[in-house]
């Protein structure tokens, strides 16, 4: 059975490692030209794993749960980031060039999830609410003071909608 899973998992994590082992690079170059050593990206990659997981388990707490999937789904992923930031920090040694704008690189990977989530679902307000809380965090709050209260408003207004939605179906 575990077998299996990961069979399945594989497959499904491959976009993933492309852009995980792009964007870890990116962010070992990163670490490396702020004069960090190449173990610090590859172990803070590797106990501080966040990358964009998060909107992986929406898709995995909406599904059927098979625990040995979500265990090397999650697995591999992990593996591909922690890859990624140590081949990017060790070719940090080896290829120099300007870093300068590397961590749009995040901005471009939450853009390119918006558009991918719009283009497959009809109901767009999720991404509405998102972008809507968030642009009205920055106008209020500015560059620096607006993600937190951003994701906030976020998770409160889909938790009302949501509550909302149930007590129609109730009904």
């Amino acid at each position: 059975m575990k077998t299996k899973a990961l069979k399945t998992a594989l497959p499904h994590t491959l976009p993933i490692c492309v852009g995980f082992l792009f964007l870890g690079m990116s962010y070992g170059f990163l670490m490396k030209s702020q004069g960090f050593p190449f173990f610090y990206p590859m172990f803070m990659s590797l106990f501080i794993f966040a990358g964009s997981m998060e909107l992986v388990t929406v898709s995995l707490l909406l599904s059927a749960f098979n625990p040995f999937y979500a265990f090397f789904l999650a697995l591999l992923n992990q593996a591909y980031w922690v890859t990624g930031a140590a081949l990017g920090a060790l070719l940090g040694y080896v290829i120099r060039f300007d870093t300068t704008g590397i961590e749009f690189g995040m901005t471009a990977l939450f853009v390119v999830m918006f558009l991918s989530q719009w283009e497959e679902h009809k109901d767009h307000r999720p991404a509405l609410t998102g972008l809507g809380c968030s642009l009205a965090s920055l106008a209020l709050l500015g560059p620096d003071a607006f993600i937190l209260p951003a994701m906030a408003l976020i998770i409160l207004f889909l938790s009302l909608t949501r509550l909302k939605s149930r007590r129609t179906e109730a009904v």
